[in-house]
């Protein structure tokens, strides 16, 4: 009930949904259309094939079960990518009684699809620098859920500079920065009114999933859920996430 909620939640929830707009299939469509595959490893891509190029010649693919209907989805959508996929020589068969007919393309593209992928759960959760004393937890999802997110995150991020919130360029806060420490005093007198940037540690850690379930319209909450992980793998034990995306996730930062 809206009593139940400080103002500030219903004030959040309102500009959130502004800014997302209503998730329509013309919309999932795009964001699919949009996937791409970034420069991080993957389950199924690491070491020294972690380009775009290996990334789509690499099989088995791999995705997890709620994402696999959004990955079939955006490989169908590209008659080039379906191709890789003929030419992988992975096929075992046709749907039975499909052989010679052309109508029920789907199945053909559904068969091909789970010859071609694995459906994975959890990702792995590794570590990687952030300074010379601290390491930074990341998530290595699985290839075609990391596809997917990244066009999540393109969308999200092309929404934010509609209202002027540029996550790609680092100018303005930088600009900030220097203010800040510049004018931090004035004649060797405490600048009252200074002000500072932040660096939050392990920021995307803080995000839990019950705060991203209140803030998010529903449907919006239920699309980039089916496209996370819902826990990684660390030393060979099943780690269940509280947070809602790791670092390695191509929409956390947007």
């Amino acid at each position: 009930k809206r009593a139940d909620q400080p103002d500030w939640v219903w004030r959040a929830q309102k500009l959130i949904s502004d800014l997302l707009g209503p998730l329509e299939s013309s919309t999932v469509m795009k964001i699919l259309s949009s996937g791409r595959h970034g420069p991080g490893s993957t389950k199924t891509s690491q070491g020294n094939r972690v380009s775009a190029y290996y990334k789509f010649a690499d099989f088995p693919y791999s995705v997890t079960s709620r994402a696999s209907s959004y990955a079939l989805a955006a490989i169908s959508g590209d008659p080039h990518w379906m191709d890789i996929l003929e030419s992988s020589g992975r096929r075992t068969k046709l749907p039975p009684g499909l052989q010679h007919c052309a109508v029920p393309r789907v199945w053909k593209e559904i068969q091909i699809f789970h010859d071609c992928v694995d459906i994975v759960e959890n990702e792995k959760v590794t570590f990687a620098p952030k300074s010379a004393t601290i390491m930074r937890p990341i998530g290595v999802p699985a290839s075609l859920n990391a596809f997917l997110q990244q066009g999540a995150g393109e969308f999200i991020a092309s929404k934010l500079k509609k209202v002027h919130v540029h996550i790609d360029d680092q100018a303005k806060n930088q600009k900030l920065a220097w203010a800040g420490s510049v004018y931090f005093s004035i004649n060797g007198v405490e600048n009252e009114r200074q002000f500072s940037t932040i660096d939050l540690a392990s920021a995307s850690d803080t995000i839990s999933i019950e705060l991203v379930r209140l803030l998010l319209p529903g449907d919006w909450f239920a699309f980039l859920s089916d496209l996370r992980h819902d826990g990684g793998e660390l030393d060979g034990e099943y780690v269940k996430y509280e947070k809602f995306s790791a670092m390695g996730n191509g929409y956390t930062f947007p």
